[in-house]
């Protein structure tokens, strides 16, 4: 099927911009890569911070719409939804390829414009995480569930973080077990869940081996 214009331009800034940085990719060259002339591009988008945003929310990388599924899964307790996110994460920090958070590489080098739409772009993704983790602990019945939430957002920065410069998922893993350790300090419940997944990391990984995780997770869109 033949991507349309708006497609091809966000597939161009996308490229430019893990390649050049935000700054380093020009309208002029997205433009050019995208094969459309400057007016073109700006028909379909206001401004070039417009497009960085655009850019990044299809970014291959944004596991924004991911995390969001693993979290609204019904099917899952919050033990086991914590565990799908850090393991997924694992399997992404095992790639030499991978860059880490597009969202946070963004706001980095635009760190001394904390007014620019792409550093409000990435606070909102941030905070959908914590949001969605809180409601999700609230519901479990966990204690102080505010605390808890923002204490699991910040080992799962601290892995990406981590999992980008070493690309080992040993990291991000052993984040996760210290995210269940917290969550089960918390609601004081036992390592496996009703429906038999195990609440671990090492369960998430003998559970994606033996049964497909990922599918089982991801079942409810």
């Amino acid at each position: 099927m033949k991507k349309d214009t708006r497609a091809k331009i966000i597939d161009a800034a996308i490229v430019l911009f893990d390649a050049q940085g935000i700054r380093g990719a020009t309208v002029d060259a997205i433009a050019a890569k995208a094969g459309v002339t400057k007016k073109t591009l700006y028909y379909h988008f206001r401004s070039k911070d417009d497009l960085m945003v655009a850019s990044l929310i299809d970014a291959p990388d944004n596991r924004q719409r991911l995390f969001d599924k693993i979290l609204a899964n019904p099917n899952l307790h919050i033990e086991d939804a914590v565990a799908a996110l850090f393991w997924e994460l694992s399997k992404s920090t095992a790639d030499e390829r991978w860059k880490g958070c597009a969202f946070s590489r963004a706001a980095a080098e635009l760190v001394g414009l904390p007014g620019h739409p792409l550093v409000w772009a990435a606070k909102n993704y941030k905070d959908q995480i914590e949001t969605a983790v809180r409601k999700r602990l609230l519901a479990r019945g966990a204690d102080d569930a505010a605390l808890l939430a923002r204490r699991i957002v910040i080992l799962l920065d601290g892995a990406i973080l981590h999992g980008m410069v070493h690309h080992d998922p040993a990291y991000p893993i052993e984040a996760g077990r210290m995210a269940l350790s917290m969550i089960r300090d918390s609601i004081k419940h036992s390592e496996v869940c009703s429906d038999g997944v195990p609440t671990s990391m090492d369960g998430a990984r003998s559970f994606r081996e033996s049964r497909d995780y990922g599918t089982h997770i991801l079942a409810s869109s």
